[in-house]
């Protein structure tokens, strides 16, 4: 009798410790290196009538932005590569900004203020 008891302790333990690699693995992204990813947050005060990435092999846009949303332009990218970001406002009013030459795995944060775009990517860069 005891090694049943044993038994179950023991099946109980790994059922919580397989439980808890699943939830803490699972809630990780995983993007492969050949997608580029850059995350826009507007922190202009303002909805973005329209937010524009182009870059060498095709454009990524979304429209109505609202004031302190994000959004994740994922796209792939096999090789050497860049992006110019357009932001238009309500009031149509509109910023430019020039990304940065990137390769394989690249990552950005791309903050939309109401007078500048800042980009900070995965090398620290700004």
């Amino acid at each position: 009798m005891k090694k049943v008891w044993i038994g179950i302790v023991i099946g109980f333990l790994f059922s919580l410790v397989g439980y808890y690699s699943l939830t803490l693995f699972s809630s990780r992204e995983w993007l492969s290196n050949d997608f580029a990813q850059v995350i826009i947050k507007n922190e202009s005060g303002r909805t973005l009538k329209k937010i524009m990435l182009q870059h060498r092999e095709g454009t990524l846009e979304a429209r109505e932005v609202r004031d302190h949303a994000e959004l994740r332009f994922i796209f792939e990218n096999q090789g050497e590569n860049s992006y110019e970001l357009l932001a238009t406002f309500d009031n149509d009013s509109t910023l430019t900004a020039d990304g940065p030459y990137f390769e394989l795995g690249y990552r950005s944060v791309v903050t939309v203020s109401d007078s500048a775009i800042a980009i900070k990517d995965n090398w620290g860069n700004k």
